[in-house]
């Protein structure tokens, strides 16, 4: 966020969708870059990529994040509408899951300014890197095989297969919490975010504090499979 800010404050105009579809590495590097001046972003290819393909598509509907607010306010239901459009847009139409939309919309409703209304819909699972480490570490895929456990437990790439059917038994884990909690989606990603206080993803974990105790499995040498996944 504050290099983002601090690219906007010099380059004001970098965040429009007809700059974005330019965008290239040595751009996107200088946007990004830390306070040595070097840049820590991984895979920059990658970005650079689904930076051009948002603005171009963003510059050929003729769209602006604006622009797309304003339609979905139009409708019955923001939150589904929102998702629509958000669902034709390169970086967030890639994630079955919807998680990078979703998690968006929560952001953009939460704001003192209520970007987008409440408007009464179901929220599915946000699942966070944070999250999916915690539901690893719980045991909801039972006891991966032994070439999965070590990529898990090295943070390296997995099968998009594999990567696959974490993401879905962790959604599903996270599903049946949010039905059995009667609490909101936002209640309990916050507290499954908060996860990473006291099981961390590169540090010993403090079991004694963990609110799941003895329910959970205690792999705690894994790690979240983000190699580094887009779609994530």
């Amino acid at each position: 966020w504050m290099a983002l800010s601090r690219t906007a404050q010099e380059d004001p105009d970098f965040l429009l969708p007809s700059r974005q579809s330019e965008t290239d590495e040595a751009r996107l590097a200088k946007a990004l870059r830390d306070d040595g001046g070097g840049c820590p972003v991984p895979l920059l290819p990658s970005h650079a990529e689904i930076a051009r393909g948002y603005g171009r598509t963003l510059t050929e509907m003729k769209w602006t994040p604006n622009k797309i607010l304003a339609l979905a306010k139009e409708s019955p239901a923001p939150l589904h509408r929102f998702v629509e459009l958000m669902s034709r847009v390169p970086g967030y139409r890639e994630d079955p899951f919807q998680r990078k939309t979703f998690l968006l919309a929560l952001i953009l409703r939460s704001r003192p300014e209520k970007f987008l209304p409440s408007d009464g819909s179901p929220w599915p699972p946000l699942l966070d890197r944070h999250a999916l480490r915690a539901a690893l570490r719980w045991g909801v895929l039972g006891e991966p095989d032994m070439d999965l456990r070590g990529r898990l437990a090295r943070a390296e790439a997995v099968p998009p297969a594999a990567e696959e059917a974490i993401r879905t038994a962790a959604h599903g884990a996270v599903a049946r919490i949010l039905g059995t909690a009667g609490r909101s989606v936002p209640e309990v990603y916050a507290l499954l975010g908060g996860a990473r206080e006291w099981c961390p993803e590169n540090a010993a974990p403090d079991c004694d504090v963990c609110f799941f105790g003895a329910a959970c499995a205690r792999r705690v040498d894994l790690k979240g499979p983000f190699g580094r996944t887009t779609a994530y």
